[in-house]
């Protein structure tokens, strides 16, 4: 049989595969298997080009000229040399974890296959999530399988490693302590995560910074929320959290609370219950809403 990389009588040598380039002996009985009765026209670079005119659709359809359509060279899946514990292939796995939207944690559950997580869903044993969750958290699992994702430090757009962070802090953390923390912010997400307060809290009592900055920013805010309770309370500001469930009427000031709202789980479902028509005991509630725009 002909070298499929002859190129004595067909000029360019055209490949579509770096099996076929190599011409490998998986990559001939690939061929071989599919086109049985043309393998050998198909090998052969003098007969090609003829070949590839008149089966043009027919290898089209077959998948070796649509890359969305073409079948692969075959892959070999192998065990596990030393099988986790508990693990069973093609079982799935549950893990209990949480995820932050503007400063407000939700209790989910991932569904997980041989290591890699594939579905979210809200943990039945959550309180506030209560076996739901939001499009945000059902999308989160993307971020896991996102190409671009970051993958390494960067300094200034510039590769880095983690080595080289670590020098740098040290560098730049006996020059703060020199000033007392002067010109050191520390720029963070809304949390309520104790680990993150407690780290804030340490920082903060700290001698070696005591002109520290902690700043939090969230593109997704609700700082209207933080500066009423601020101006009503006067000492501290404070995250409210309410029971639509329990209210008769309920008054929204530009505040899509069904939609993008962090604590938007909890409140559908407190407003969906006192919405229900067939609770002949209860009237259902009123929602008045004053909007700069349509929301949900």
């Amino acid at each position: 049989m002909s070298s499929v990389n002859d190129t004595t009588n067909a000029g360019h040598a055209y490949w579509r595969s770096l099996d076929e380039l190599a011409d490998t002996p998986e990559f001939r009985e690939f061929v071989h298997n599919e086109f049985p009765s043309s393998a050998t026209e198909l090998l052969d670079a003098s007969d090609r080009r003829q070949f590839l005119k008149i089966m043009g659709a027919g290898m089209a359809l077959a998948g070796l000229g649509l890359a969305g359509c073409r079948r692969w060279p075959e892959q070999y899946i192998a065990p596990y040399a030393s099988r986790p514990a508990d693990r069973v292939p093609g079982s799935p796995e549950f893990f209990a974890t949480s995820m932050e939207r503007g400063g407000v944690a939700y209790g989910l559950l991932a569904t997980s296959y041989e290591g890699r997580p594939t579905k979210i869903d809200g943990n039945p044993g959550h309180p506030t999530a209560n076996g739901k969750t939001d499009a945000y958290a059902q999308a989160s699992v993307l971020d896991l399988y996102d190409p671009d994702r970051s993958r390494i430090v960067l300094n200034n757009d510039a590769d880095s490693s983690y080595a080289a962070f670590g020098t740098w802090c040290s560098a730049a953390g006996a020059r703060l302590r020199q000033g007392g923390g002067q010109g050191l912010a520390v720029l963070s997400e809304a949390t309520s995560s104790p680990t993150v307060s407690a780290l804030r809290d340490k920082l903060r009592a700290s001698s070696a910074f005591p002109q520290m900055t902690w700043v939090e920013y969230e593109p997704l805010a609700n700082d209207e929320e933080l500066i009423g309770t601020f101006r009503a309370f006067g000492d501290a500001a404070f995250r409210p959290r309410y029971d639509l469930s329990k209210a008769d009427i309920i008054v929204s000031f530009d505040a899509d609370f069904l939609g993008d709202h962090p604590d938007m789980i909890e409140m559908t479902r407190g407003y969906a219950a006192n919405r229900r028509a067939d609770n002949s005991t209860k009237t259902m509630s009123r929602l008045y809403c004053f909007e700069n725009a349509m929301s949900l």
